[in-house]
């Protein structure tokens, strides 16, 4: 009877182990039979990595692989796998029929950092809390009527700007051509328009330091475009190569403290002279009274929901 126990207690466990072998090797079969095929040519661990290069643009790379493997595959970066799409039919189908399968957003190095913890809603995964932003911000920036009633802000700008390169000509030449920086000048029109939106104030009037803040700013734009390694190989998030973590922290230090700035004294201007009419109202003022009524909606600080959403509505 004891040998029968022991028998039992070895032959049973393999019997399970066998059996959840199988199932698990029958769905492992019948969901690699709905994914799109494989991009050809993948290296253990790097996946597709070494196919892109500084010698031909990635978007000219993924169209050649497209001529190849169909309007649709699977790509890997690294350990992560991608979908590539390059139809507008299949394009169409994902955004609209099956838009919530692919609201989701991965969870980088970048958006941990610079985007207060995935709050940003460009940068968070699909949730209650990133349906709710995006309400907000449609409703009231996006929308036909916002925009007209905040055109008043662009018009000031834009012939506040003629002036200025009218008063240039004026003082520097006398009936001539003077030569005059457009790209800077483009850039500052269209800072202080946007800013005179969110924030409420003119970026070239702030107390930061207009170059200096400038700088950051573009620092933090162009931290999202940069490559971490350990983005595509999870298991080296130990490791800063190149530094990049420790700049994006630092320029994340900068934005928080900027914006907490932003934050308090509109709360102040609340407290001391009230609310302003709805169509006076820059989106920070909307943030703060949206946002302190519903907080239920969010995982996280208010504060840090209406600090990312008015960063990302600059960017």
């Amino acid at each position: 009877m004891e040998y029968l126990n022991t028998l039992f207690g070895i032959i049973f466990p393999l019997l399970i182990f066998f059996y959840l072998l199988f199932t698990c090797s029958r769905r492992s079969v019948a969901q690699r039979k709905r994914l799109p095929p494989k991009a050809g040519g993948a290296w253990p661990v790097i996946g597709h990595l070494h196919l892109l290069n500084a010698s031909e643009p990635t978007h000219i790379t993924l169209a050649k692989m497209a001529d190849a493997y169909g309007p649709m595959f699977t790509f890997r970066f690294g350990m992560k796998r991608a979908l590539i799409v390059s139809n507008w039919d299949l394009a169409k189908e994902i955004f609209t029929t099956n838009d919530r399968i692919f609201a989701s957003r991965p969870k980088l190095v970048a958006s941990k950092i610079l985007a207060y913890d995935y709050a940003m809603m460009g940068f968070s995964p699909y949730s209650p809390h990133w349906r709710y932003v995006r309400k907000i911000a449609t409703l009231e920036l996006l929308t036909n009527h916002r925009v007209d009633q905040l055109q008043y802000i662009r018009a000031f700008e834009v012939e506040t700007w003629m002036e200025e390169l009218y008063e240039l000509w004026r003082l520097n030449n006398k009936g001539e051509k003077v030569v005059v920086e457009m790209k800077k000048r483009l850039a500052d029109v269209t800072l202080n328009t946007m800013f005179k939106m969110v924030i409420g104030k003119k970026f070239s009037s702030m107390e930061y330091g207009n170059e200096k803040f400038q700088k950051v700013l573009i620092e933090f734009f162009g931290l999202f475009g940069i490559f971490i390694l350990s983005d595509s190989f999870p298991f080296l998030s130990w490791l800063d190569l190149g530094g990049h973590k420790k700049v994006m922290k630092k320029t994340a230090k900068i934005m928080d403290e900027v914006f907490d700035k932003f934050l308090k004294e509109h709360r102040e201007r609340i407290n001391n002279f009230g609310e302003l009419p709805a169509a006076e109202k820059d989106f920070m003022d909307v943030m703060i009274s949206t946002v302190e009524d519903d907080g239920q909606h969010f995982n996280c600080h208010v504060d840090t929901v209406i600090k990312a959403t008015c960063l990302f509505n600059l960017m």
